[in-house]
């Protein structure tokens, strides 16, 4: 048998923690999907988490210099933002679900100041609905958001959603590439591949 690749050896190991899983399952978005990608498990999962905060840091590092600031959104992202500035040195913020109801009775937790370039991480990237949310509540206050970065883009429309923003969705992992490893490892069988991609608008073949 062939050696995997490093996205091969990861996406196993995702399938193999539960991160990926197959089935029927309802989406924060309300729409139905016969997959779900569970991206928080990795936290339980240090060499994993490593392994993927290694990826952003690469997608970040590609576009050194266009941003100031890490901006999480609540509650999925924030442990990937908070390490992601740790390293990297740069501050970090989070947008909130909702606004808080004590205290400041902020939207933002963090320090955003006028003219602040702002990158958006966040997991998994379905409608970017939720992105464009923060990317909207960022802009309120003038700062600037060109870049958004996911670890799975599950393309199902984020990707047009932001550009009509201007904003640029970076993403580590296509779902369809995710799908055609977990086929081509054997983790799903091909009329599993095949129905996803048939859920996607897509087609597949060999």
């Amino acid at each position: 048998m062939m050696s995997m690749s490093c996205m091969e050896k990861l996406v196993d190991q995702l399938y193999g923690h539960g991160v990926v899983l197959i089935g029927e399952f309802k989406l924060s978005s309300g729409i139905k999907s016969p997959y779900y990608i569970d991206l928080r498990r990795i936290y339980s999962y240090p060499k994993l988490f490593k392994d993927i905060i290694k990826l952003y840091l690469k997608t970040l590092n590609s576009i050194e210099g266009k941003f100031d600031i890490i901006v999480g959104i609540e509650t999925g992202s924030i442990p990937i933002a908070s390490v992601l500035s740790y390293i990297m040195g740069r501050p970090m913020a989070y947008v909130r679900k909702t606004t808080k109801e004590y205290g400041t009775e902020k939207l933002i937790e963090g320090s955003i100041d006028p003219e602040d370039r702002c990158i958006i991480v966040d997991d998994v990237a379905t409608t970017g609905r939720s992105i464009a949310r923060a990317a909207t509540i960022l802009r309120s206050l003038n700062a600037k958001v060109d870049y958004a970065v996911v670890f799975i883009d599950r393309e199902q429309g984020a990707e047009k959603v932001l550009d009509n923003m201007g904003i640029k969705l970076l993403s580590i992992l296509k779902v369809s590439r995710l799908l055609e490893i977990l086929w081509r490892l054997k983790l799903i069988n091909r009329n599993t591949y095949l129905s996803i991609l048939s859920y996607m608008g897509r087609s597949g073949g060999e």
